[in-house]
């Protein structure tokens, strides 16, 4: 009788936990895959704004830059102005004012219609005046401006009294006296002067006796008129 070998039952594969726990398995992975993509999108998320905060913060770099070239260029076209404006100012002229010139007054010579005349001395307030043909009284007062008259032209001229004018410090204006024809010869009414001969001599006024000589407008003896000079009597 043949023996029989011992029978050994095979040993039985024992399966491991993932295949025995499938649900639990399941699980785990959905909570792996849920952490996963949690800290993927987390990283992501993050990236953003901090891609859109450099952006920002670029734009607001490139911003201020072009805040400050604006400012540079600015700059630079303001400062050629100013230059320019310097340079009109430094090319324009200083205005200056023109002193007004000096009326002539007594012992000045002016020279008005062929003649040098020169206003030697003025006398005032004379209530009477002795001349060559008696004594004349005054209306107000006589004033006596004496003169003297030199032909500087190349040909005669009349020098007549009646061509000059006496003013007050009322600005107002007075003809030569009609009681000049009874002074004599030193009474200038109406003269001829040949050229380099000088006329002396004096004009005659009759004013009113609160009155002040203030000048003495010297005109043109011309019957078509002429420049007149006006002499201080002050």
């Amino acid at each position: 009788m043949s023996q029989q070998a011992p029978q050994y039952p095979y040993p039985v594969q024992k399966k491991s936990w993932f295949a025995r726990h499938k649900f639990l398995t399941a699980i785990l992975i959905f909570f792996i895959a849920m952490i996963v993509i949690t800290a993927t999108g987390g990283g992501d998320g993050d990236s953003e704004p901090r891609s859109s905060s450099t952006t920002s913060s670029n734009t607001g770099n490139n911003s201020n830059d072009s805040d400050d070239s604006a400012v540079v260029d600015n700059a630079d076209e303001a400062e050629p102005a100013a230059e320019e404006e310097t340079t009109e100012e430094a090319a324009e002229p200083e205005e200056t004012e023109e002193a007004a010139p000096e009326t002539p007054g007594v012992g000045d010579v002016v020279n008005n219609d062929g003649f040098d005349i020169t206003v030697t001395s003025v006398e005032s307030g004379l209530s009477s005046i002795q001349g060559k043909y008696g004594s004349r009284d005054a209306s107000g007062q006589y004033v006596v401006v004496h003169i003297s008259a030199t032909n500087v032209d190349n040909e005669a001229h009349t020098f007549r009294a009646g061509a000059h004018v006496l003013v007050d410090e009322q600005n107002r204006q007075h003809s030569d006296s009609d009681d000049t024809i009874y002074m004599g010869d030193d009474a200038i009414v109406y003269e001829d002067v040949n050229p380099g001969m000088t006329l002396e001599g004096y004009l005659l006024y009759d004013i009113p006796a609160d009155a002040t000589p203030d000048a003495i407008l010297l005109g043109s003896s011309n019957i078509f008129g002429g420049d007149t000079v006006t002499v201080s009597l002050q």
